[in-house]
């Protein structure tokens, strides 16, 4: 099975939800409540960081792409729009480094040092 199917679903589902969702959704939660969402979004990134194992870290990469797909569905973005920039960029002919921020370094850092 391909990710870009199920990734397509589950934003479906997503948009579905932000329309319809029923009293008490977590996800109609979430869409309600940008700072809770983006609490989710980082907590996931942070223990998909410190996932070792392959259950653990398949476990946090499903929970992030979860949260990054509701916070795609909440302002209108789809997966063929998330498509066409990976292909926008896979076109460029020059590229930056790709280095991450330097507070991302210095954050990681100082967890490691810890």
């Amino acid at each position: 099975l391909s990710l870009l199917p199920v990734l397509c679903i589950n934003a479906e589902y997503g948009q579905e939800r932000k329309l319809n969702a029923p009293v008490g959704s977590y996800t109609k939660r979430l869409f309600e409540d940008a700072k809770l969402l983006d609490a989710k979004i980082l907590e996931e990134a942070n223990e998909l960081i410190e996932a070792n194992e392959k259950e653990h870290v398949t476990a946090e990469a499903a929970d992030l792409i979860y949260f990054a797909l509701v916070k795609c569905a909440k302002h209108g973005v789809t997966v063929d729009d998330i498509e066409q920039e990976l292909d926008r960029r896979s076109l460029k002919v020059t590229r930056r480094r790709g280095d991450a921020k330097p507070h991302i370094v210095k954050q990681l850092e100082e967890r490691n040092s810890k």
